[in-house]
């Protein structure tokens, strides 16, 4: 027993398959295209020109530590300057620091931006951070003259 559809248009289904198959055909073709294709969705990706370091680079690279500040002598600040917080980013050696100028309030600066007249953020590190004051380096170290508070007490056994 066939349908009544089939029996009315007998090339139907064949032609119907056919278009269907290649439509999945344009479909596998498209895919092909975007997986070997080079054209991003703006336009072509811009290859970054390969550079040499200079050796002069990696002067300052530590193994364990990263990169460690090189050159002049820096001096602990006597600004009165108070440092509350860090955000360091080691991958591009920027950063920003909560600082407090004297009687005023606390404000996020980033490296390179002015404090105060003649002050400069610096450098941002783990627990410091390098500003340029008239162009002598001080250091800003965070807050840690309090003792740290006893974790429990030993029984001594």
């Amino acid at each position: 027993m066939t349908p009544v559809i089939h029996r009315a248009f007998p090339r139907a289904f064949p032609v119907l398959e056919g278009i269907f198959m290649f439509g999945v055909a344009i479909a596998a073709a498209h895919l092909i295209w975007a997986f070997f294709a080079t054209v991003g969705p703006v336009g072509d990706y811009p290859v970054p020109q390969k550079t040499t370091a200079p050796a002069t680079e990696f002067v300052g690279l530590d193994a364990v530590f990263g990169f460690q500040a090189q050159g002049g002598d820096t001096v602990i600040s006597a600004s009165g300057i108070e440092l509350f917080g860090l955000r360091l980013n080691r991958a591009s050696g920027q950063g920003s620091a909560i600082l407090a100028l004297p009687a005023e309030p606390q404000r996020s600066y980033r490296v390179g931006e002015e404090i105060g007249p003649g002050i400069a953020l610096s450098s941002v590190h783990f627990d410091h951070v390098i500003l340029t004051n008239r162009g002598v380096r001080e250091a800003i170290y965070i807050d840690q003259s309090r003792p740290a508070a006893p974790v429990g007490q030993g029984t001594g056994e």
